[in-house]
């Protein structure tokens, strides 16, 4: 820190923070009803001038549609919701309706909003220009869940390099992939994969149109060898990657293989037998 400056008097919340912000917060509630009619307490305080660090505190547990809202109360108000700490922490969920065709939009302005620090994002039908977006602008990132739209082609292989690349602190990723995304079949989830070593939570959902297969589960295996837990969701892997997933992923302790037809009930036993400490789920279940 250069001489003269003043230390940032904002943190990340923590659960000790919410018992201090809890208590000095209780204390001015407590008097709430008793007031002169004009916006002030008894004790002459004003509502609209709670301490900035307080209001940002508080703005970050928002839902994220309420922190978005919250800046038109007031100016005090408006100017604690702009904080980037009210947008690192926690989920932005996008509900299906009516925000699905705003999300891409939104989402980036919550990241404008953060200045970089967004820590965990959540997407519904993002398109390759958003996804190729935070891969550039979200550097912190730890925990990506995103739904792909349709189209685009090439230009995921482009946004999977870009993330693969430009998030290095990424540690759960979840995809949906619905629809075709890439020319050529596999090449969008095994590019995003392995440029992301940090990785100790994978969830893949996928359609027909972009299956994962055994070859896909090789790199996963070669590139994630600290994974703690693997959801598959509708692939085309084989009692193959079974066999791989328990002899070289020795991290894992999580394994889910709901409806991946190709994946039978022998090879699902055989791993449970061979793997005691990893919990396995499978459509025979």
């Amino acid at each position: 820190m250069k001489p003269g400056k003043r230390a940032a008097r904002f943190c990340v919340p923590t659960p000790a923070m919410d018992q201090r912000v809890h208590a000095r917060v209780s204390g001015r509630l407590r008097d709430a009803s008793d007031h002169d009619g004009d916006g002030r307490t008894v004790d002459g305080m004003d509502w609209s001038t709670l301490p900035k660090d307080v209001l940002v505190c508080i703005f970050s547990y928002l839902p994220m549609v309420d922190r978005f809202r919250v800046g038109g109360v007031c100016s005090n108000w408006r100017l604690a919701s702009r904080h980037h700490l009210c947008w690192t922490e926690g989920i932005v969920l996008f509900p299906p309706l009516p925000w699905r065709n705003r999300s891409p939009a939104a989402a980036k302005d919550v990241i404008r909003r953060s200045k970089g620090r967004v820590i965990e994002l959540s997407v519904n039908s993002g398109d390759h220009w958003l996804m190729e977006h935070i891969g550039r602008k979200c550097p912190r990132i730890e925990h990506l869940t995103f739904q792909l739209a349709s189209g685009g082609g090439a230009c995921w292989n482009r946004a999977a390099k870009a993330v693969a690349e430009g998030c290095p602190a990424l540690r759960s990723l979840a995809l949906s992939i619905f629809s075709q995304v890439s020319d050529s079949e596999g090449v969008f989830v095994r590019q995003l994969v392995s440029g992301l070593r940090n990785l100790v939570a994978l969830s893949i959902y996928t359609g027909p149109y972009e299956p994962v297969t055994d070859d896909d589960v090789n790199v996963i295996v070669a590139s994630l060898p600290g994974l703690q837990s693997l959801y598959l969701f509708g692939t085309l892997i084989t009692d193959a990657s079974l066999h791989k997933i328990g002899e070289k992923l020795r991290c894992l302790r999580f394994l889910s293989v709901y409806y991946c037809n190709l994946v039978t009930r022998v090879g699902v036993d055989s791993l449970r037998t061979a793997r005691q400490d990893l919990q396995v789920w499978s459509s025979y279940d």
